[in-house]
C-alpha cells in the first residue's frame, strides 16, 4: 500500500473507529484543509507570507486532490488569507467524503454513509486492516506528544499539531499530560526544518477552529442557552 497522505492520516485519527463519525467537537474540516495546504507548501507550490497564500514556481503536485486544491488557489486570482483556504477547500473539494471513500477503496474503512433529511451522515468505521495501519501512526503521535519519543519525524510533528489544532488531544493523551502535550504540539511547528509556509498552514487551521468556536458561543449567547 502506498504511503498515506497527511490529510488521510488526519482523517483516520479523527474518526471514532467503531462508529466512523468525526469525533472533533468542532469538526475536522479545518485540520484537513490545513493538511492539504501543508502538502502544497512542502512541495514548494505555495508560500504563506503575512498569513496570505501565494503561488510559487514549483511544478504542480502528482496527487489529484492536491492538484485540484492548487488549481482553485490559482484560479482565484487573489492572494487570500490561509485561513480562508483552510475553511473553503474542505467544502469545495468535499474532503471528508472524498478521503473516506478513497480510504474505503484501500480497505482501511467501511463506507457507511447514509442520508437523513437530505443530509449525508459521513460514517466511515475502521476495518481490521485499518486498525493495523492506524495503530503505529497513533502510537507515534502519542509518543511525540508525551515526550516518549524525543525526536519524532516531521510528518508526526505536523500530524500532532493538526490534531491539537482540532482540539483532539484529549482523545490521545491522558489528562495529567495534556498541558505539556499542547505545549509540545505548539512547539513542533516552530522547529527546524519546518518552514514558515507549513507552520502558517497549521496556524490557519487553528484560527479557523477558534473562529468556529467563537461563532458557536455567540449563537448560544444570542439564543440564551
Amino acid at each position: 500500500m502506498a504511503e498515506l497522505t497527511l490529510e488521510e492520516k488526519v482523517f483516520l485519527l479523527s474518526r471514532n473507529p467503531t462508529t466512523g463519525r468525526d469525533r472533533a467537537t468542532y469538526g475536522i474540516d479545518a485540520a484537513l484543509g490545513g493538511a492539504v495546504l501543508i502538502a502544497l507548501a512542502r512541495r514548494g507550490c505555495i508560500q504563506v507570507v503575512d498569513k496570505r497564500v501565494s503561488r510559487e514556481n514549483a511544478p504542480g503536485p502528482a496527487e489529484p486532490l492536491h492538484r485540484e486544491a492548487l488549481s482553485l488557489i490559482e484560479s482565484d486570482g487573489k492572494e487570500r488569507k490561509a485561513q480562508r483556504w483552510v475553511e473553503t477547500l474542505p467544502r469545495k473539494l468535499k474532503l471528508q467524503e472524498r478521503l473516506g471513500v478513497g480510504l474505503a477503496e484501500k480497505g482501511l474503512v467501511e463506507d457507511g454513509r447514509t442520508r437523513f433529511l437530505g443530509i449525508t451522515q459521513k460514517k466511515f468505521p475502521r476495518t481490521e486492516t485499518g486498525d493495523e495501519v492506524v495503530r503505529p501512526i497513533e502510537r507515534a503521535v502519542v509518543d511525540a506528544l508525551t515526550g516518549v519519543d524525543p525526536a519524532p519525524t516531521e510528518e508526526t510533528k505536523l500530524l500532532a499539531a493538526l490534531l491539537a489544532a482540532a482540539q483532539l488531544l484529549n482523545r490521545f493523551v491522558e489528562r495529567p499530560d495534556r498541558k505539556a502535550a499542547r505545549a509540545r504540539a505548539e512547539a513542533f511547528t516552530a522547529e527546524e526544518p519546518i518552514n514558515d509556509a507549513v507552520a502558517g498552514s497549521v496556524k490557519a487551521a487553528e484560527a479557523a477552529i477558534v473562529a468556529t468556536i467563537a461563532t458557536v458561543a455567540a449563537a448560544g449567547a444570542t439564543s440564551g442557552t
